[in-house]
């Protein structure tokens, strides 16, 4: 990850931790234009949108996360969880 989408990333992260649902799901949106394999993004996109009860989304964002970073236990967790 390189440092401009680490900071991206924390500053989507932390609006999703806050509570900010849109404002943090457009953030993570605006990341993944510019970094559109960012896991993280795509992982915590699809937690989001779990959240929001946007269920087949979640889905399609937490599996595109998995093909970055197969090994991510969170995301085969969270996956779990949609389903």
């Amino acid at each position: 990850m390189t440092t401009d989408s680490g900071v991206a990333f924390a500053r989507a992260f932390e609006l999703h931790r806050d509570g900010k649902l849109a404002q943090a799901l457009a953030a993570y949106e605006a990341l993944l234009k510019r970094w559109p394999g960012h896991a993280e993004a795509l992982h915590y996109s699809g937690l989001l949108l779990y959240q929001t009860g946007r269920l087949d989304a979640a889905v399609a964002k937490i599996e595109s996360s998995l093909k970055s970073a197969p090994g991510s236990a969170d995301a085969w967790c969270n996956l779990a969880l949609v389903y």
